[in-house]
């Protein structure tokens, strides 16, 4: 009986941890921005200081990127 109750409990612990591993299949990258002041604005337009604009640059450089190939 304690080998059937050990082998149950080991196969419930597999496919829990399994089911713990799995991705979903989304890259999802999160940015973690480290400033001794609050930011106070993203909208590029409006920002005025050099923190939310330090941010803004962050994030838009994530966003946007030259290609291999060279435009000429």
């Amino acid at each position: 009986m304690k080998k059937i109750l050990s082998l149950f409990l080991c196969c419930l612990m597999v496919l829990t941890l399994t089911g713990c591993g799995g991705s979903s299949g989304d890259d999802i990258t999160t940015y973690t921005y480290s400033s001794e002041l609050d930011i106070k604005n993203l909208d590029s337009s409006d920002a005025d200081d050099g923190c939310s604009l330090k941010a803004i640059h962050a994030v838009i450089d994530g966003l946007t990127k030259t290609d291999k190939k060279e435009i000429s």
